[in-house]
């Protein structure tokens, strides 16, 4: 009987040290979770804040004794109340849950979004409510709002951008240069594969297309350097050591005209099967094959 309860004691014991180990497991999941939340919460409750405080303060001299007292006080009276109403918009937007080393048009579209309706409720709540603001306090305010707000969100996916591009360069001697041949919508989706990616041992160094009013701009910071005329020049001229042909919608005519270019040059040549990994959006670097 006292071996029973002996066991039964031990093995309570045993269960209530998994339950306390999930919960502390849990319980840091939980602050992990929400840690960049918070810190964005409190950067945009800053930034609101400051956004409209500037616009008041610039709009008479820099000089805090020149603002009349009924604009300061209209001010420190709404604001708090704007601030909610800012935080609950970005909230209800998602904007809180986003992840932003891969933020794109559509968390700028949301930004404005929010900016804009943040900014009707501001200029139709204060006036109505409590007095009328001068309109360089909207103005200013609100822009300086919008490109705060976006400048924190995306200022991360830049920073790990730049590390990257800097990694890349500091072991340039590892990497493969390459050339992009391709300056439509699979070329931009595999320039940003390769250069998000930390794995990749490619370097884009220039790109070819066909299409002359693309020549001389650029796809995230590669130059588009010419046709297919162009490809054995550049070749030369980049030190190129890698060919990424990704043109899926060209025809079988077109594709093996440009290969039989590519060939002239010691590359290796890869290629982007077909058009169906454009439609699926399955264009990346592992999806490319190598061109006999």
């Amino acid at each position: 009987m006292n071996n029973e309860v002996k066991e039964y004691a031990r093995m309570k014991s045993k269960n209530n040290d998994n339950d306390n180990y999930s919960s502390s497991v849990k319980w840091k999941n939980f602050k992990g979770a929400f840690k960049p939340e918070i810190y964005l919460v409190l950067f945009d409750v800053v930034a609101v804040n400051f956004a409209f405080f500037f616009g008041l303060w610039i709009r008479f001299d820099f000089m805090l004794s020149k603002i009349p007292k009924v604009y300061f006080d209209s001010f420190i009276q709404f604001i708090p109340v704007y601030t909610i109403f800012v935080l609950m918009m970005f909230h209800f937007l998602h904007l809180y849950r986003s992840i932003w080393r891969f933020s794109s048009y559509n968390e700028l579209h949301l930004l404005t979004v929010a900016t804009f309706f943040a900014m009707i409720f501001h200029c139709v709540g204060i006036t109505v409510f409590i007095h009328r603001m001068p309109a360089s306090y909207f103005i200013v305010g609100g822009m300086l709002q919008f490109l705060l707000t976006v400048g924190i969100r995306f200022s991360y996916r830049f920073v790990l951008l730049m590390r990257k591009i800097r990694r890349k360069d500091a072991y340039a001697g590892n990497y493969h240069k390459a050339m992009i041949i391709g300056a439509g919508s699979a070329g931009r989706i595999l320039i940003r594969d390769i250069l998000s990616s930390s794995e990749t041992n490619i370097k884009p160094c220039c790109i070819i297309d066909d299409d002359p009013y693309k020549w001389g701009r650029y796809i995230d910071g590669v130059p588009i350097v010419g046709g297919r005329d162009d490809i054995l020049l550049n070749a030369k001229k980049f030190e190129i050591d890698q060919i990424l042909l990704v043109i899926p919608t060209a025809s079988a005519e077109e594709k093996r005209d440009i290969l039989n270019i590519c060939r002239e040059t010691d590359c290796e040549l890869k290629s982007l099967p077909g058009i169906y990994q454009l439609v699926n959006g399955d264009v990346a670097l592992t999806k490319m094959k190598e061109v006999a």
